[in-house]
């Protein structure tokens, strides 16, 4: 795929089967990971700052474009605004 200029992002990492096991084994295949808040919108700040956390540094130690979808509060917008891993 890359030979022929495409990227491969997966969609909703941590819901359905884009689980971490899918992913680490279609590592070496995936240039971005995308992790929708959406799905925890009954959780409390701390625990979706660590899910948040954990796929970043995943994204990081694996040279992955990071894009998180749903920031709904402002103190964690400007927490990561700025990151160039996080799009």
């Amino acid at each position: 795929m890359r030979d022929l200029g495409f990227e491969i992002a997966i969609d909703d990492v941590c819901e359905g089967s884009n689980s971490y096991a899918f992913i680490k084994r279609h590592l070496p295949a995936i240039q971005r990971i995308k992790l929708s808040l959406l799905i925890f919108k009954d959780e409390d700040k701390e625990t979706v700052m660590n899910f948040i956390h954990a796929w970043l540094t995943f994204a990081q130690k694996h040279q992955l474009d990071f894009v998180i979808e749903g920031i709904s509060d402002q103190q964690a917008a400007q927490k990561f605004a700025g990151n160039p891993i996080i799009l």
